[in-house]
């Protein structure tokens, strides 16, 4: 090893991990089927995920299926009282 990789792997391993103090409750949407009343808080992210399968059948008697995979949801806590979300959903 040379002296520069050993400098980074002492200095990697003697620094201070500073980490939250305590873990927020987790808040969810259920990813496109209800919206929360609440808003995560600041600095947060979040990954919401999920699949579907809805069953319709038509006036006409025919049996309509369809699936909805990788429904994802993605909420950042901007400020106390905003959030970014950006979600979608592939349909088969």
């Amino acid at each position: 090893m040379t002296k520069l990789s050993l400098l980074f792997i002492f200095l990697t391993l003697t620094t201070n991990i500073f980490s939250q103090d305590q873990i927020p409750d987790l808040i969810t949407d259920r990813s496109d089927k209800t919206e929360s009343v609440s808003v995560i808080p600041s600095v947060s992210f979040q990954i919401e995920s999920g699949f579907e399968y809805m069953k319709d059948i038509t006036s006409a008697g025919i049996e309509i299926n369809s699936f909805s995979i990788a429904s994802t949801l993605f909420r950042y806590g901007l400020f106390v009282n905003l959030e970014l979300r950006l979600g979608g959903k592939f349909f088969i």
